[in-house]
């Protein structure tokens, strides 16, 4: 398949030439991300790759206005707006994959806390309807302990609020 793939791209590539110059460096924070990143699902690098394809976009159209020509690609090579679109692009991807991570970890810590809370609640209610004997000493010490963290991080939620 990806012998096809070679195949098929090989006169796709020297009719678009002149954008297959252009491109190529200016995809080298695309390349630099797939190696350096270490995930097997490369989450990093498809994030900048994407960004940072569309940020070729206004260089490869101002190819295309200027004749697509190699000597033009190569001038817009050497041009800096070129490059700050691909570091702007490229910034901004990895600017997204670093706040995706913290955003679902900050949305996976609230859904703990609140899982943690209703559980507390089911077992205080358990406790209520069947008595202590049914709790052994040392779920009672977990109840204890979730329910102090609990407390403790709606005292400081309040506090939050306060100042």
């Amino acid at each position: 398949m990806v012998a096809l793939w070679i195949v098929a791209s090989l006169p796709i590539g020297f009719i678009l030439w002149p954008s297959v110059v252009l491109s190529l460096p200016l995809m080298a924070p695309t390349f630099i991300a797939f190696i350096f990143e270490l995930r097997q699902q490369k989450y990093m690098t498809r994030s900048i790759g994407f960004l940072n394809a569309v940020a070729i976009l206004p260089t490869l159209i101002s190819l295309w206005e200027g004749g697509h020509l190699v000597s033009h690609s190569v001038n817009l090579l050497f041009d800096a707006e070129s490059w700050a679109f691909v570091f702007a692009g490229a910034g901004a991807g990895y600017v997204i994959f670093v706040a995706s991570e913290w955003i679902v970890a900050a949305y996976y810590r609230a859904t703990a806390k609140d899982r943690l809370k209703k559980i507390a609640i089911q077992q205080q209610s358990l406790t209520e309807l069947w008595g202590e004997e049914v709790i052994t000493p040392a779920a009672a010490q977990i109840i204890a302990d979730t329910q102090a963290v609990l407390a403790q991080e709606e005292a400081e939620h309040e506090e939050q609020k306060a100042t």
